[in-house]
């Protein structure tokens, strides 16, 4: 965001894609990047993106259970129906006037972490429909230190993603400095990984009841639920006071990214009118 804030005018639009994402041809004659700048350019206030076909946010958790469903032929009721956030920061478009708000922080989750403080500052956040993309599939690897990293950014984001669905805008902040609030979080991450590992656990006693053609999906089943009982206890070690201390650190760090993006832009505004001299 530093570098399109140096070559970008005031108010540009920024659009921002992941490598794995691929647009699809729109039968309409204007492509799917213009129509997003458009979008932002229309409304400075507004963050969006396109649908993705696929599953781009998805944590190694949810990759879990969908493994498990389709060895099984389970159904996945564990997970959500939609997404947290309309928009997946794979592929988003903002005015690079909301960019000066906050650093994206340096957690997993870091983009609906983003989106959902913005808009906390009056933004609003909504997808395109008009626009389609697909996420190129890859096998993801599941492992423990990958999972304690995203459960950390999963605590993170949904601290804050709760407290706006369900106080005041003017409350969130107060929200998210108390104590109590982030342990209420953390106890409610230890109860649906709870009922994860219930879920899991009931399918592997199934299995282990039943002749099966493929002896080896439950060993597989095994593996996985056994991963998940040690993310829960991870989960349930951490700390909420310091995951609160954590977000309250990267709140403080707005003041030096809007001064940083001020300083950029300032110096884009020099070079310009250096350049009308010469």
């Amino acid at each position: 965001m530093v570098l399109a804030n140096v070559i970008g005018k005031p108010s540009s639009p920024i659009v921002m894609i992941d490598d794995d994402i691929v647009i699809l041809p729109q039968a309409r004659s204007q492509s799917a990047i213009d129509t997003l700048e458009r979008d932002v350019l229309d409304n400075p206030r507004l963050l969006t993106g396109g649908i993705i076909k696929g599953s781009p946010d998805e944590s190694s958790v949810e990759t879990a259970i969908r493994r498990i469903g389709h060895l099984t032929h389970s159904k996945n009721y564990l997970l959500p129906s939609e997404m947290a956030m309309p928009v997946s920061g794979g592929f988003i478009a903002l005015n690079n006037a909301s960019s000066y708000l906050y650093p994206f922080p340096r957690w997993y989750n870091e983009d609906w972490t983003w989106l959902a403080q913005c808009q906390t500052q009056g933004y609003s956040v909504r997808v395109d429909r008009r626009v389609v993309a697909k996420q190129i599939f890859s096998q993801k690897k599941l492992g423990l230190a990958i999972i304690k990293r995203e459960q950390e950014g999963e605590l993170l984001f949904e601290a804050l993603n709760w407290s706006i669905k369900n106080y005041s805008r003017a409350y969130v902040p107060r929200a998210l400095k108390s104590r109590a609030y982030w342990e209420d979080v953390a106890r409610e991450e230890v109860v649906y990984l709870n009922k994860i590992i219930e879920f899991v656990s009931g399918i592997e006693i199934r299995l282990s009841e039943a002749r099966l053609k493929h002896p080896e999906h439950r060993t597989c089943i095994q593996q996985i639920l056994q991963l998940l009982k040690r993310t829960k206890r991870y989960v349930a070690s951490i700390a909420p006071k310091a995951m609160m201390r954590r977000y309250g650190r990267y709140l403080e760090a707005a003041k030096p990214w809007r001064s940083l993006i001020e300083t950029v832009r300032q110096y884009e505004t020099d070079l310009a009118v250096i350049g009308r001299k010469v």
